[in-house]
């Protein structure tokens, strides 16, 4: 457990460092891979959770688009199921917020 602990840390710690430097050199956008997904052969999921706090962590403090890659037929099929619970996020939060007025909501 210990030895999965510090590979997040890591992991997570190069998401950061890419981000930061990509801040740094005001870059209007970035593209990085799902790391460790071929090669390692961790679970995606495990890996996408890992970029996308990074991401999204870093979206917060910064105007920037970020494209993460998915290389592998399993890691896009996690990234379609992470996809499908950050789409209906959205919709529900920001498309349709429960402050909306009503006419919004009966659109689409």
């Amino acid at each position: 457990m210990k030895l999965a602990s510090a590979f997040a840390h890591l992991l997570r710690s190069v998401y950061d460092a890419a981000l930061d430097l990509a801040a740094s050199l005001e870059c209007a956008s970035v593209a990085l891979p799902l790391l460790s997904a071929g090669t390692f052969g961790c679970p995606p999921q495990i890996l996408l959770d890992i970029a996308l706090d990074a991401i999204e962590e870093h979206l917060l403090a910064h105007e920037t688009s970020v494209t993460l890659v998915l290389y592998s037929r399993s890691a896009f099929k996690a990234g379609l199921e992470q996809f499908s619970q950050i789409e209906s996020y959205m919709i529900s939060a920001w498309v349709f917020p429960p402050s909306a007025p009503a006419v919004a909501q009966s659109c689409g």
